[in-house]
This record gives structure tokens, C-alpha cells and sequence, in this order.
């Protein structure tokens, strides 16, 4: 969010500038041929951590605040892919006052791809039908959030597709090289009912919209049965700083997986 969002000003010192130059590092069958050498562990579980922070460059006192959890409803197995993404309102808030609004919704994937380090289509690794949604925030803010959800024609390839989304997270140091500063965070398991989930934190800039601000790019990743849903939230700001295990990445992996049951 914008650094004059209260939720996002405290200025914790995790990730200085120097220690941004470095990158970090991601259930069943072997994964695909494109993520064999890539693929990593399963997901680390949540672990209490300080925040990743952008330089300094505000003076206002720290006020941070909980992510509140939407309400999700779980669509009939009769759903289309398309009632399977989460609305705008289901959504989490970067902070406790911020919400958002849809953006463009259609039946196939975005032509840049969805999030930052997703490197090919989910059709090309078997997905045989794919949904996607954008939303922003209402305003002036730059922040903003995305959704693609895939269907896979069985429960084997959908298996080696979430493979091949970890090792795009063991890779997506190369996605960030024009920056200056950058980390990639490592890869978090994420409980949800059902299935699987994780999530990661991309940090890095200086920010396009502002050279005194970061990126902080967070991208969700939910498998149910033979569904799997990629949400990225993105904002603009000096600092990430959620009691750990309540970042909004987590409640939208959640979200995410709880519009993917059947």
C-alpha cells in the first residue's frame, strides 16, 4: 500500500538494502520435465520472522494492524471456473481500512502472465481450462492484486503442475535482475482445508511509481483436488509488517483454496 497507509508504516529492519542484493530458495508424482532440476522441498511452515523493510525514508510513528478475514463462500460443484475466483470483497485488505475493487475478468491467461515469477501458461503443462481476475485499489494507490484459477484433467497432473509453480519460485531471482535491490523469500506452507498451500514474498526495487519506496510483491499459490489457484497482491511502500502467519497473503492462499473445493 502506499506508505501513508497507516497498516504498512512501521519500519522493521529485516532486509536492509545491502542484504536485498541475494535471493532465496520452494507433493506426489515426479513433476513436469520444465521443473525436474527446479523443484525444491515441500513449503517451510510459518515461523515467526521480523518484517522485510525498504530503506528508511519516513518519520512517522509505526502503527501496524491485523489483516481481516473475508467472508468466502464455497460455490456448487455445478460452479463455472469463472465462479471459482474470489470476488473483490473477498479480497483481503492490505490493512483494516483498504479494500478493493474488480478489475477485468475473462477465460483465459493475461498475456504477461499472472504474478511475477510465473515463467510459462498453465495450459502448457496441462491445465485444460483456466479462469483469470484483476482488481485494484480505489484511488490513487498503485497497489493492486490478481487471481488465475486451473482446471487439470486429473489429480497426477495436477500434481506435477504444483511442482513446476515451486520451482518458479527457486527461479524468480531471474525475473527481478533490472532491480537494484532484491529478495526473494522463502517458500511458506500455507494450512488450508483439503488441500494444499503457500505463499512467498518478493521485495524489491526502487519502486517505477517511486524511487523512495519498494515493491512488496506477494505471491499465493492454493491446489484442491484437481484445481489450482495463483493470486499475487502487490503494493508500494518502506516495509511489510504483519504479526507472521496473518500477512493477507495468507488469508487470500485460504480464500483462494476454500473457492476451489468442490
Amino acid at each position: 500500500m502506499s506508505t501513508r497507509r497507516p497498516a504498512l508504516l512501521a519500519v522493521t529492519a529485516l532486509v536492509a538494502a545491502a542484504a536485498l542484493a541475494g535471493c532465496g530458495g520452494g507433493s506426489d508424482d515426479d513433476p513436469a520435465p520444465a521443473a525436474q532440476s527446479a523443484a525444491s522441498e515441500s513449503p517451510s511452515p510459518e515461523s515467526p520472522s521480523t518484517s522485510p523493510s525498504m530503506p528508511e525514508t519516513s518519520s512517522e510513528p509505526p502503527s501496524p494492524s491485523p489483516t481481516p478475514t473475508p467472508t468466502v463462500s464455497t460455490p456448487p460443484a455445478s460452479a463455472s471456473l469463472s465462479d471459482r475466483l474470489l470476488t473483490a470483497g473477498e479480497v483481503p485488505g492490505l490493512n483494516e481500512v483498504a479494500h478493493w475493487a474488480a478489475g477485468v475478468t475473462r477465460p483465459q491467461e493475461p498475456k504477461p502472465l499472472v504474478g511475477t515469477c510465473e515463467r510459462f501458461p498453465l495450459t502448457s503443462i496441462g491445465a485444460t481450462d483456466v479462469a483469470y481476475r484483476s482488481y485494484q485499489s480505489p484511488g490513487p494507490s498503485p497497489d493492486s492484486a490478481e487471481e488465475l484459477v486451473a482446471e487439470f484433467p486429473d489429480t497426477a497432473t495436477t500434481a506435477r503442475a504444483w511442482k513446476v509453480l515451486q520451482s518458479w519460485h527457486d527461479q524468480c531471482a531471474q525475473q527481478l535482475r533490472r532491480y537494484r535491490t532484491k529478495d526473494v523469500g522463502p517458500l511458506k506452507a500455507v494450512s488450508v482445508a483439503g488441500g494444499q498451500g503457500a505463499w512467498y514474498l518478493l521485495v524489491y526495487g526502487p519502486a517505477d511509481e517511486d524511487p523512495n519506496a519498494g515493491v512488496f510483491d506477494a505471491q499465493g499459490m492454493a491446489r484442491v483436488g484437481t484445481r489450482i489457484a495463483m493470486v499475487e497482491m502487490k503494493s508500494i511502500g518502506q516495509d511489510y509488517d504483519y504479526p507472521p502467519g496473518h500477512e493477507p497473503m495468507v488469508t487470500g492462499v485460504q480464500a483462494a483454496a476454500a473457492k476451489l473445493a468442490r
